[in-house]
């Protein structure tokens, strides 16, 4: 009754406060934990930061965490009374943070009928497993989901609020034949459908055996699937418009960011990306071969499935990675602005090819892309060549 009484008077107290998000143009006073105030109004706001703007057209970047209680349940209230609102603005980008980390990572039990497999539940994931995982494994399956959602909710990119009530539905699959029959391509150890809004996740091709599931070196080496997919499925259905290109590897950059013990590292972009463009080599002197940006942009969801069913698709991840790290991390002023406007963009509706011509390629042709992105790696002193 005591819980009960005291969420009603949380709710309750919530009222004036979305009331009051309801006038989203207005101003009003926002104060800081130092007592610092200003008179403004919001015009872009996420999980974690909020950007104001003051009648004397000054813009100001605050983290939530920065703000006094009120002021924060106001900016909260205002993101979720108004779902439509932007996230981000490409004019003020939000910086990245040194970490993102998941919530505490504690499983759920959660009742199945016989014959349905086994289950796991954290705060925002499920897991449904064909075979019996120990607690550990589970457990650090969830870690990974759940500090990846934070890890995108972290970054400047605008991509999701992190409002989403219902958890996100992993299925693992530790038998091959039952993965395919649920839709996995052959040759590839994961998948997200976003008709189904299911991941499925093959278990041996992370390395682990379903006569004896236990995380190795195997697993911790082919982290990156998990990571890979586990984007694919946060990523919202406007979001799912972006050229197929970009959508790949936007998956890829997050997969590259160094990640341990249920938390990411956002320091060395450059440096991450480049070890992680490295590990299909089989030696030192294979050169890392990269699409040309014409050829790449052009990919189809089509020929992209068709390559990675005859395990040919490799090539084509590493360069979408690439060319995904140079629009978030050195293009323009590399606080990928160019990213964050054409998702602004995509998501209030515009044509997609008109976004990406005017926030990504801004009248400059792809020889001119592709040469910047030679300065990139050559940066790395690696040796590489175009196809």
């Amino acid at each position: 009754m005591k819980r009960l009484l005291a969420a009603m008077l949380f709710w309750l107290s919530l009222i004036p406060l979305v009331a009051a998000a309801e006038q989203s143009t207005s101003v009003r006073s926002w104060t800081d934990l130092r007592g610092n105030e200003i008179q403004a109004r919001i015009v872009a706001a996420d999980l974690l930061r909020v950007i104001l703007r003051s009648d004397e057209d000054q813009t100001f970047v605050v983290s939530l965490s920065d703000l006094t209680s009120p002021d924060r349940d106001y900016a909260r209230a205002w993101r979720k009374h108004y779902p439509e609102t932007p996230l981000a603005d490409a004019a003020f980008p939000y910086r990245w943070a040194e970490e993102a980390s998941g919530a505490e990572t504690a499983i759920e039990p959660i009742s199945r009928k016989a014959g349905e497999g086994y289950a796991y539940r954290s705060e925002h994931y499920q897991i449904l497993s064909d075979i019996d995982l120990p607690k550990s494994v589970a457990r650090e399956f969830l870690k990974v989901f759940e500090a990846t959602r934070a890890a995108v909710i972290a970054s400047p990119l605008g991509l999701i609020d992190g409002m989403r009530e219902e958890p996100y539905t992993v299925w693992l699959f530790g038998n091959p034949r039952a993965y395919h029959a649920a839709g996995g391509p052959p040759g590839s150890g994961g998948l997200y459908s976003r008709y189904r809004d299911r991941l499925i996740i093959l278990l041996p091709n992370l390395g682990i055996d379903p006569e004896n599931p236990s995380i190795g070196f195997d697993y911790r080496e082919r982290l990156y699937v998990l990571k890979h997919e586990a984007v694919h499925q946060l990523v919202p259905d406007w979001a799912w418009q972006m050229p197929y290109w970009l959508n790949e590897g936007l998956s890829e950059c997050f997969a590259s960011i160094p990640y341990s013990h249920g938390r990411y590292r956002f320091r060395d972009f450059d440096r991450a990306l480049f070890r992680y463009l490295q590990k299909y080599r089989r030696s030192d002197d294979q050169p890392l071969v990269v699409i040309e940006p014409e050829t790449l942009m052009q990919s189809t969801p089509k020929s992209w499935l068709s390559l990675v069913e005859v395990g040919s698709a490799y090539t084509h991840y590493n360069s979408a990675a690439l060319l995904t790290h140079y629009f978030l991390h050195h293009d323009g002023e590399g606080n990928g602005a160019g990213l964050i406007g054409l998702f602004a963009a995509i998501r209030a509706g515009e044509p997609v090819a008109q976004a990406v011509e005017q926030h990504l390629i801004r009248g400059r042709s792809p020889e001119q892309i592709k040469q910047e992105l030679e300065t990139i790696i050559e940066q790395q002193l690696l040796d590489y060549r175009w196809q």
